[in-house]
């Protein structure tokens, strides 16, 4: 099943070093995935010229909350995840995934991939200690998808 995650955060550096390493895991586990960035028009463009049926990461670094709703409002399967951590950067309304800045990859890659497990984009591929399954299951009811 295809889904655009969007990554959003006030900078595009962190945002591009996390990128590969959300790419490969996707492609271990089946999901090829394009990466789209850049600016505001090309970014619209490259949205709306993506395959049916294929599964994007896009990078955005627009500061402003309501822009950035306007690009995911057209992809019904857009998972958003916020990478948070300067005062420019309003955050997201409600994001699926708020990470800290300061998170470093390895730790906010493998947040990322459990919550694109528990939305039933990626099969499942380990376990969750009691701790985890019950705070991912409690982030599922508070979206409204349990």
């Amino acid at each position: 099943m295809a889904f655009t995650l969007f990554l959003c955060g006030p900078r595009v550096a962190e945002l591009s070093a996390a990128a590969p390493a959300i790419v490969e895991e996707l492609a271990a586990r089946g999901v090829d995935a394009q990466v789209l960035g850049g600016g505001w028009p090309a970014l619209e463009a490259a949205l709306a010229a993506m395959p049916e049926g294929k599964s994007a990461l896009v990078l955005v670094s627009e500061p402003s909350r309501a822009r950035r709703a306007e690009l995911w409002a057209r992809r019904p399967e857009a998972v958003v995840v916020d990478w948070l951590g300067e005062d420019s950067f309003e955050p997201t309304a409600s994001p699926h995934l708020s990470l800290a800045r300061g998170k470093g990859t390895p730790e906010g890659l493998g947040e990322v991939l459990a919550l694109l497990e528990g939305l039933g984009y990626l099969p499942f591929s380990g376990s969750y200690s009691g701790a985890q399954e019950e705070e991912l299951v409690g982030r599922l009811k508070d979206l409204g998808y349990v």
